[in-house]
């Protein structure tokens, strides 16, 4: 009986510990006037990004390149979020050392496309791919995306549907009357990154400055944090 008890404290003593980490890692990351003036929807925009199956969340101040493992050639990155708050859905990137930086890859390939299609979306591609270049947050190693719409299906990470009207999701449906802000939203997913508003009813609980949570939103601190830190591991 006793040992059973110990082991329950330190059961809860873990949970306990692990729960103040986070709460360091929300105070880190998420900028002060949002969370003292909008907790609840600030707090909303960051959870959901914890519903990943890869559960490292290393301080933000540890993604030092001096933590970083040298590595040679392609690193794939690939894991699952937790969409619509139900379903696993499969992210997946590259990450390559060129240059002296690191760029992260996404490459989509069009089913069935038009010449149409191909030229606007490749140029909708490279505006979000530029969206995420221009909104990086400050790092002691350099690093930019790369988003590429890809003619061969087997280089490709997705190849999805292009359909006159869709709500997606990300790896399977892609609407033609998306812009390159949608779009920015979607390759959000494709690197692990998670809605912030309620997907299934479409309500806006979370942060209405976030590209995550509103159509209008920017990318933000928090979102770089979710994908820099999977350089780590």
């Amino acid at each position: 009986m006793k040992k059973i008890f110990l082991f329950i404290i330190v059961f809860l003593n873990l949970g306990l510990a692990r729960a103040d980490k986070i709460n360091d890692l929300y105070v880190e990351i998420m900028p002060e006037e949002l969370r003292l003036n909008q907790p609840a929807e600030t707090y909303k925009s960051f959870k959901v990004h914890l519903l990943d199956t890869q559960k490292k969340f290393p301080p933000f101040k540890d993604i030092l390149l001096q933590n970083i493992a040298p590595f040679f050639g392609t690193k794939a990155v690939v894991g699952k979020i937790t969409y619509v708050n139900i379903f696993p859905k499969t992210y997946k990137y590259d990450i390559v050392y060129e240059n002296g930086e690191f760029v992260l890859k996404v490459r989509i390939h069009l089913k069935e496309s038009t010449a149409s299609d191909i030229f606007y979306f490749t140029e909708m591609v490279k505006q979000a791919e530029q969206q995420w270049n221009n909104a990086r947050i400050g790092m002691d190693f350099s690093y930019r995306f790369q988003f590429d719409i890809e003619p061969e299906v087997e280089r490709s990470h997705y190849s999805v549907n292009i359909l006159d009207s869709t709500r997606g999701p990300y790896d399977t449906n892609w609407s033609r009357n998306w812009n390159s802000h949608s779009i920015a939203h979607e390759i959000g997913h494709m690197m692990g990154i998670g809605d912030e508003y309620q997907t299934l009813t479409s309500k806006s609980d979370c942060l209405p400055t976030s590209i995550m949570c509103h159509s209008a939103g920017n990318l933000m601190k928090h979102h770089y944090y979710f994908i820099l830190r999977r350089l780590l591991f």
